[in-house]
């Protein structure tokens, strides 16, 4: 009977401090922090594509595929992304997400972001877009936050893209 309760308690003794270190890593108590010979080098944006996403009487969605890479030695946490849509120099959305999305040593991550766009701003900027041969700039402005070794580092990043449209020549044709 000892046998087994030396056994018992070296396995009740190793799930405990199993499950102490895994909350303390889940809730952040524990963090990686680089050596003080290791620079910490911001995190780098190395893709982006949009698309359009659903339609409503109130808004309409971007969605961007944003591809991260992590250039340091160690994990990261982009913990949380702000944006600010134009067209045309017209601000048209603008909004904030918090995530927790875990970046490795020297990886690089897809992000997606749904932005909405106020539909209730699209009279004006149509107008811009008419009178501008039908040509619109769009300019994503996003500032990406993540947590290296405890410490938030925001990354300003910038997109744009020109679209058009050739629907007063259409309709000019029927």
């Amino acid at each position: 009977m000892r046998k087994y309760r030396g056994r018992i308690l070296i396995t009740v003794l190793v799930v405990a401090v199993i499950g102490v270190a895994g909350y303390f890593t889940w809730t952040g108590y524990l963090r990686y922090v680089p050596p003080a010979d290791q620079t910490l080098r911001p995190p780098e944006i190395e893709g982006v594509s949009y698309r359009w996403g659903g339609v409503s009487t109130d808004s309409t969605q971007m969605i961007f595929e944003v591809t991260v890479k992590n250039p340091n030695t160690y994990a990261i946490r982009l913990t949380a992304v702000n944006y600010h849509i134009y067209f045309n120099g017209i601000l048209m959305g603008e909004g904030s997400t918090e995530r927790d999305t875990l970046i490795g040593a020297n990886a690089e991550v897809p992000v997606s972001l749904v932005a909405s766009i106020d539909n209730a701003l699209l009279p004006q900027w149509w107008v811009s877009h008419i009178e501008g041969g039908e040509s619109s700039l769009m300019e994503a402005e996003m500032e990406v936050v993540f947590n290296m070794g405890g410490t938030s580092v925001p990354v300003t990043w910038r997109y744009e893209s020109v679209f058009s449209t050739d629907i007063l020549t259409q309709a000019g044709s029927e």
